[in-house]
């Protein structure tokens, strides 16, 4: 009797167990389909983003190429008005002689005192 006791008690000692695993790997796959959708939704959401600013790069792209062509029409409009409007030549100036200076050398006396040296200096009363 103890016996038949002791393992119906097993039975349900495994059955607790199993029931336990199951209802585990239930909560497990419902909460992973949860997470799933959540990556999903924020994957959309990304790729999303990423698309706007990929059509607002275009964009610029495209505004940045139609100033660039602007531009260039002006430039080459200033360039044919540049062109166009050329000065007439102006006469050519006849160039002006320089006066030639030539200067005498004389011949420096060493053994003489210079000219300011040689005068004579008041004397100092009359000051």
């Amino acid at each position: 009797m103890w016996l038949a006791l002791l393992d119906d008690f097993v039975t349900l000692g495994l059955l607790a167990a199993a029931g336990f695993f199951v209802a585990l790997a239930v909560g497990l796959l419902v909460r992973y389909r949860q997470v799933s959708q959540k990556i999903n939704a924020s994957s959309d959401v990304g790729r999303d983003l990423w698309m706007a600013l990929e059509q607002r790069m275009k964009k610029q792209d495209e505004r940045i190429l139609d100033v660039m062509g602007r531009l260039e029409v002006v430039q080459s409009r200033m360039m044919a008005a540049v062109v166009t409007q050329t000065p007439p030549p102006s006469p050519p100036v006849p160039p002006t002689p320089e006066p030639q200076v030539q200067l005498e050398e004389r011949p420096v006396d060493v053994t003489s005192p210079p000219p300011q040296a040689q005068q004579a200096k008041p004397p100092v009363s009359q000051l």
